[in-house]
């Protein structure tokens, strides 16, 4: 299993392989996803849990990052 613990840094989005796990965030809070084989722009989406909906959904790994900047 693969895990990458700060999508913010990593310049190769576009080759993650299914199934890895993605953090990001700010200061006091992680939010955590898995990428999925399904790709938007020639990026991955990302299943995770977000206070935002309060469910866990499948998203763009755009929305993921955004999650983890925002206070959902």
């Amino acid at each position: 299993m693969q895990m990458i613990t700060n999508i913010q840094q990593n310049n190769n989005l576009a080759a993650l392989r299914p199934g890895t796990v993605l953090s990001t965030g700010r200061p006091g809070f992680r939010h955590f996803g898995v990428s999925t084989d399904y790709y938007i722009n020639g990026l991955p989406t990302v299943i995770s849990n977000t206070g935002k909906y309060g469910k866990v959904i499948e998203e763009s790994l755009e929305q993921f990052k955004e999650h983890g900047r925002s206070q959902n």
